[in-house]
C-alpha cells in the first residue's frame, strides 16, 4: 500500500506545540493504536513532522497512529514530561471515540523520544501499553549527561546535571526506573550510530536485567542514527514486524 492516511490535528493545550496529529486508516473500529514520540534532543527546531513518513506508513499497514508534539527544552522542567503525559491521556480519550482497540497499543520513541517513551511506560502515564519500542533511545540520561550527548542537551532539558538535580533524574531517567511488567520492552539500535551510541541501549538492557526485567535489543548492522525514520529501512521493517506480531492488526 502507498496511500495517504487521514490526518487530523487535535490540541491538548494552548501552546502551538501542544497538539497531537492523528494518522488514521479508512476504518478505525477495533484497530490497534500506536503513539509516536519524536526525537531531536528536545530542541525547538525539531517537531513531530520528523515522523510523518513513519506515521503514514503505519496507518497504511492498518494501525491508527497518534503522533504527539510537545514543547521544547527551552521550557522549564518538567514541561516536556507534563506535555507527553497530557498528550497521551488525551489520545486515550480520543482513541476510544474512534473505537480503536486501546488494549492493543504500542508506544514508539526515537532518540530523545525514546527516553520519553520509556519514561511513559515506567509510571509516567496511567495507560498500559502492550509494547514499547525505543529506537536509538537516550535510555540512560545520567550517562548521556556525562558523555555530553547532543552538546549538553540533557542538562539543558533537565535543568542541570545528575549531581545538580538528583530528584529530577530519579523521576525521569529510564535507567533509574522500572517499566510496567505488562509492557514488552524492545530496543532497536544501529551499530554505526554516532549521535546516540549503542551503549545507551546496552546499558539500559543491562540495568533492567539486573532487576530481573526481560527486554529485547536488536542491533541493526550498519545503521546510523536516522535509519529508523525511513519506512523502508531494515530497522523500520523490523519494527513493523514486531508491531504486527504483538498487536495483530486486521490488515
Amino acid at each position: 500500500m502507498n496511500t495517504s492516511a487521514r490526518r487530523l490535528v487535535r490540541p491538548y493545550g494552548p501552546d502551538e506545540r501542544q497538539v497531537v496529529e492523528w494518522f488514521l486508516p479508512e476504518n478505525t473500529i477495533g484497530v490497534p493504536w500506536i503513539v509516536i514520540v519524536h526525537g531531536g534532543f528536545w530542541r525547538p527546531k525539531y517537531s513531530r513532522h520528523l515522523e510523518d513518513g513513519v506515521a503514514n506508513d503505519l496507518a497504511n499497514h492498518g494501525f491508527a497512529v497518534s503522533n504527539i508534539e510537545y514543547r521544547d527544552y527551552d521550557q522549564p522542567w518538567p514541561s516536556i514530561y507534563d506535555d507527553v503525559a497530557r498528550a497521551i491521556d488525551m489520545s486515550v480519550e480520543q482513541a476510544r471515540r474512534y473505537q480503536l482497540n486501546t488494549a492493543a497499543s504500542a508506544i514508539l520513541g526515537h532518540s530523545a523520544g525514546g527516553a520519553l517513551a520509556l519514561w511513559a511506560v515506567s509510571g509516567g502515564v496511567p495507560h498500559a501499553f502492550s509494547v514499547a519500542i525505543a529506537s536509538a533511545p537516550v535510555a540512560c540520561l545520567s550517562l548521556a549527561s556525562s558523555a555530553n550527548l547532543g552538546d549538553g542537551a540533557v542538562d539543558h532539558m533537565m535543568g542541570g546535571s545528575p549531581a545538580d538535580v538528583v530528584d529530577r533524574y530519579a523521576q525521569c531517567d529510564p535507567s533509574l526506573l522500572t517499566p510496567d511488567p505488562n509492557t514488552d520492552i524492545v530496543l532497536l539500535h544501529g551499530d554505526a550510530d554516532v549521535d546516540v551510541p549503542l551503549e545507551q541501549s546496552q546499558g539500559y538492557v543491562d540495568v533492567l536485567a539486573a532487576k530481573g526485567v526481560a527486554t529485547q535489543l536488536f542491533i541493526m548492522p550498519g545503521d546510523d542514527h536516522y535509519a529508523i525514520l525511513n519506512p523502508s529501512s531494515l530497522a523500520s521493517r523490523k519494527r513493523l514486524e514486531i508491531l504486527k506480531d504483538r498487536l495483530n492488526p486486521g490488515s
